[in-house]
């Protein structure tokens, strides 16, 4: 008698599971697809702005581009950032360093910006593997240098117009400057030369605001006075409103509220004609704000237009991480390190409510400039003790 045929309901093979090799391959792949234009096989010459196409691929280059406005500071490396947030990824989150370095922590917030931005870019970048010649191909795709470069560039003259001709300080028992001497004609084209420390207007709005505001300081400043250094742990001027006196007890009155730092974002993100607009006002070209579909402003995004303001009205004629005796580094670090914490969110919504219309180095020795004092550093403790009176008040009421 025949047997019975099987009824078992497992009867076809199992699928195999991908070897190694074959996932990193068909990662390697997805990224290539993803890289420039001419790994995709066209002749089309990219863009060097942020519109694109509805026909056209959305690529490396382009998310690159977003990611300099999108969180990535002036001088951050995207290959270190990736190769970290790689091993981070493949570390048990029980295992991760229950206090890890400051730089470690920055690392770590780049990593989850770049993985919020781009899809499937955590999953990519760790498939990959042990190829790291495809991962360092994906950080050099320039997109960050080019949106850096077109923000500098379109910063040049509008930031010279954002900084009010001022008469120069006179000093006490002068008289004030004959009017045809108050503001000599900036220039907005060729080089920056005429920029910096050497034109007064300029002068004024990179003038650490607790020096005073004397003919006598800018003459230090360019005699390079070792008392007046100016680096990047102190507070420029061009962050405050115009009319901001420095007070040594409350360094924060006025921070972030001055005009220059208004426009400078409503330039960037609701696009150049509207930077000296009211606060409706979003008439022009769409921003970068619409164009990558930022619907709010992080420390990171207020710190990057800071560091670019500071550039387009120096002297200098390209970006270094050292300007004399400033480090845009530590000024970067510094400035995100001010806006976080609750005081730190209500300037990001002064901005956002502006923008959005809702809330949402050269080494140098320590102790030649020991004297100058961290004004983010007091900033911060005049914070913590204003909270610690307020909790003495609520305490004893």
């Amino acid at each position: 008698m025949p047997s019975e045929p099987s009824t078992s309901p497992n009867t076809e093979a199992p699928a195999s599971t991908p070897s190694p090799t074959e996932i990193q391959a068909a990662a390697r792949a997805r990224v290539e697809s993803q890289l420039t234009a001419s790994a995709l096989g066209t002749k089309k010459k990219r863009k060097a702005t942020d519109d694109r196409d509805d026909d056209e691929p959305i690529t490396l280059r382009w998310y690159g581009r977003n990611f300099v406005r999108n969180g990535c500071g002036p001088y951050e490396r995207i290959h270190p950032i990736i190769e970290f947030g790689v091993k981070l990824e493949l570390i048990d989150p029980e295992d991760r360093p229950a206090n890890p370095s400051a730089e470690d922590v920055r690392l770590a917030e780049s990593w989850e910006i770049l993985k919020a931005l781009i899809p499937n870019f955590a999953d990519d970048m760790v498939e990959l593997g042990g190829d790291v010649k495809t991962r360092k191909h994906v950080a050099s795709q320039g997109g960050a240098n080019g949106a850096r470069g077109d923000d500098t560039g379109s910063f040049k003259g509008a930031a010279i117009d954002w900084a009010l001709p001022l008469p120069p300080p006179a000093l006490p028992g002068e008289d004030p400057p004959p009017p045809e001497v108050i503001s000599p004609p900036i220039p907005k084209a060729g080089k920056k030369v005429y920029l910096g420390q050497n034109h007064p207007v300029t002068a004024r709005a990179l003038r650490p605001i607790s020096f005073p505001d004397t003919q006598e300081t800018y003459d230090k400043i360019k005699a390079g006075d070792e008392h007046f250094k100016i680096l990047g742990r102190q507070l420029p001027t061009f962050m405050f409103t115009h009319s901001q006196v420095y007070d040594k007890e409350d360094v924060e009155a006025g921070y972030l509220e001055g005009h220059m730092m208004r426009a400078a974002a409503r330039h960037v993100y609701l696009g150049p004609s509207a930077a000296l607009t009211g606060p409706d006002s979003s008439a022009g070209k769409a921003g970068n704000a619409a164009i990558n579909g930022v619907r709010a402003l992080t420390g990171r995004d207020i710190t990057y237009l800071a560091c670019q303001l500071r550039f387009a009205l120096s002297s200098v004629e390209s970006w270094h991480t050292m300007d004399g005796d400033f480090s845009y580094r530590e000024f970067y670090w510094k400035v995100v390190d001010s806006l976080r914490g609750d005081e730190g969110q209500a300037h990001l919504d002064r901005f956002n409510r502006d923008i959005f219309g809702t809330g949402a180095a050269a080494k140098q020795s320590a102790a030649a400039t020991a004297h100058i004092p961290d004004e983010f550093e007091l900033l911060q403790q005049q914070r913590a003790a204003k909270r610690a009176r307020a909790a003495e008040a609520a305490a004893a009421a």
